[in-house]
């Protein structure tokens, strides 16, 4: 049994993006661009069916 390879693999240049999508499967914490934990008084960022758009301001 051998591997099949898809004929045309399509290209992605991640250079060119400008943004990532995120989706929280489980409660979370939160931390910030250098990895320190943000506070939120005991809460967590709840699991959620929606989708967050993240660049390198923050969660929009």
């Amino acid at each position: 049994m051998g591997v099949k390879v898809a004929k045309d693999i399509p290209s992605h240049y991640y250079d060119y993006e400008h943004f990532s999508i995120i989706q929280f499967i489980k409660e979370t914490d939160a931390y910030n661009e250098d990895g320190t934990k943000i506070d939120l008084k005991g809460q967590k960022i709840r699991k959620q069916s929606g989708q967050y758009k993240v660049d390198t301001r923050g969660a929009s």
